[in-house]
């Protein structure tokens, strides 16, 4: 207000304007009354806004919008259109939809001149000037697991990603342009997007890319170029995803699956005891698995290790192994057990290093000159309750034995039952060739060829189960050195031949005695089953012997011990 008049008026939005340009205000009372007067601007520059717009002359009252008025702003001549109203359609809830046309009269007489420009009488809006945007900052570039892509045909393609962000974290931009071309080459590819992170099409595994990238204004301005950057492709030669939550319940194996784009499939290994060794690790199945769960055959057995890395299709697998160390039970005899060999009873006979016999287990020797904890890296204790110092350690320990089994039969197993403590527990064996293959076999073959064999194999991890052995058997079993005292309290190795069952049926026995009359070649006779039948004196019935050769003996008893005649039925169960 100017004293009783109006000076100047006050919008409730701020209005684009400039200091080069004339304008006025029109406005309308509730009444539909109105008016038009000049204002003037406090305006500095070509980009400015305000809401305030002063009267060259105060008003008086009655000749000025008051609050509560519609008003429009605009330059001299433009601040509004005459136009004519050419359809009203109603809408919903009172409201309808206008359409207009310029009230324009010359246009009935247009065709009797040159048809003028069309001008809107419309104020534009203010496009300030604006700089051009900087060059991005590269945060990362990354081409490995995290970059890679499913063809259309379902091929895993290599692809390179940009993470970018603003130079100036005020600007606005609408997003960024990348480039790349391969090192060497002249074309350059371009893709385009709000970013934050970018990809390239598909590139070469292996191969080395230029890349630079620019901002993009909303108004489609480029910025500046960043330096060109160098990149070698990682793409499927990157290591798939570590597998988690790998869990056994029973013989069951469960894991969560990777959520690695190139994966052909998962492999399961185990080793025996607790042991973090892959590569000394035996496979648990054969190929890949491709999904779980998994069931374990009965050939792992004992307390040991199981081992999971997820594969891709390069081969590449997971840089680390989940395990879990659990106690899957001996495995089962699946014939007969032909012979056992208990080397705990024995008093473990064979080489001991670093451990000694303590009622009768075999346990690691003492480290007196071990160091506080194993490695620099290695944590100054593991819980609360454990003491701050380790108090010593103990020697790396193994167990090293011969194994042989007289004449095994064909197709016999052998089988490992065995208890062990401690960390980087490992079973291995060789094999001693035998001497000669067969009694058509010449001693030897020339005068330079030896008269034995050139010795025994290399050590090799044990299968869980070795079939058909032949010769002489060697069996080592090693365990780490460290604060975790290594320990064999079990080692036992079975025979497990193949069964053979023969029954007879209404076999008569001499008072004497009768042999059974085999038709199999045995090489033992493990269980005889004998019925006797009625019609005789006999009360019982006696195994004499179970001689494989020449079959068991049977003799059949009266009430007062006397060997009687008398007929029976009998079940062989041999190997």
């Amino acid at each position: 207000m100017s004293g009783p008049d109006v000076a100047a008026v006050v919008l409730d939005e701020r209005v684009p304007v400039r200091d080069d340009r004339a304008y006025v205000v029109r406005w309308r009372a509730a009444d539909a009354a109105g008016d038009i007067a000049p204002v003037t601007v406090a305006a500095t520059g070509i980009d400015f806004e305000t809401s305030t717009f002063t009267f060259p002359n105060p008003r008086a009252p009655s000749a000025a919008p008051v609050v509560g008025d519609l008003v429009m702003v605009g330059e001299v001549n433009r601040e509004s259109a005459a136009l004519i109203v050419k359809s009203i359609e109603p809408g919903p809830n009172l409201t309808a939809k206008l359409t207009l046309v310029d009230a324009a009269p010359d246009i009935h007489a247009a065709d009797a001149g040159p048809i003028p420009a069309f001008d809107p009488l419309l104020t534009l809006p203010v496009v300030p000037a604006r700089a051009t945007p900087a060059a991005p900052v590269v945060a990362d570039i990354f081409s490995g697991t995290a970059a890679l892509a499913r063809g259309s045909d379902g091929t895993v393609l290599a692809r390179i990603g940009v993470r970018l962000r603003q130079a100036d974290e005020d600007a606005f931009s609408a997003g960024f342009q990348l480039c790349w071309r391969r090192l060497g080459f002249a074309e350059w590819e371009a893709v385009a997007g709000p970013g934050p992170t970018l990809f390239t099409g598909p590139v070469a595994d292996g191969a080395a890319y230029e890349l630079q990238a620019r901002s993009v204004t909303p108004s489609g301005l480029a910025g500046a170029w960043t330096q060109v950057v160098e990149h070698q492709v990682r793409g499927k030669s990157e290591p798939p995803s570590d597998v988690e939550n790998f869990v056994i319940s029973g013989r069951r194996l469960d894991w969560q699956a990777v959520p690695d784009l190139d994966l052909a499939g998962y492999r399961i290994r185990w080793a025996p005891g607790n042991s973090v060794a892959w590569g000394q690790a035996q496979p648990a199945h054969g190929g890949l698995l491709t999904a779980s769960p998994f069931e374990l055959d009965a050939i792992p057995a004992g307390s040991v290790t199981l081992l999971i890395k997820a594969v891709d299709t390069s081969g590449n697998e997971s840089a680390s192994a989940a395990r879990i160390v659990t106690n899957l039970g001996d495995a089962p005899i699946t014939g007969t057990e032909a012979a056992l060999v208990d080397f705990r009873v024995l008093g473990f006979p064979g080489a001991i290093t670093g451990a000694s016999v303590v009622g009768g287990d075999l346990l690691a020797d003492s480290d007196p000159s071990a160091l506080m904890w194993v490695s620099e890296a290695a944590p100054m204790w593991g819980d609360a309750a454990t003491e701050m110092f380790a108090g010593g350690g103990y020697l790396p320990m193994a167990y090293q034995d011969e194994l042989a089994f007289t004449d095994p039969p064909p197709a016999a197993r052998v089988l490992l039952r065995h208890t062990i403590e401690g960390e980087g527990a490992e079973i291995a064996y060789r094999v001693a060739p035998p001497m000669w293959g067969s009694g058509s076999d010449l001693m030897w073959h020339s005068d330079a060829a030896p008269m034995f064999g050139t010795g025994r194999s290399d050590w090799l991890p044990w299968p869980g189960v070795l079939v058909d052995p032949t010769g002489g058997l060697e069996l080592r079993m090693s365990i780490a050195g460290g604060q975790n005292r290594g320990a064999i309290r079990r080692l036992q190795a079975a025979l497990d031949a193949p069964r053979i069952d023969e029954a007879f049926a209404d076999i008569f026995v001499a008072a004497g005695g009768t042999r059974l009359l085999i038709a199999h070649a045995y090489r033992g006779v493990g269980a005889v089953t004998v019925t006797l039948q009625g019609g005789s004196t006999a009360l019982s019935a006696k195994i004499i012997d179970k001689n494989p050769t020449l079959g068991p003996l049977l003799q059949c008893f009266d009430s007062a011990g006397t060997g009687v005649a008398a007929t029976v039925d009998a079940v062989i169960t041999g190997y």
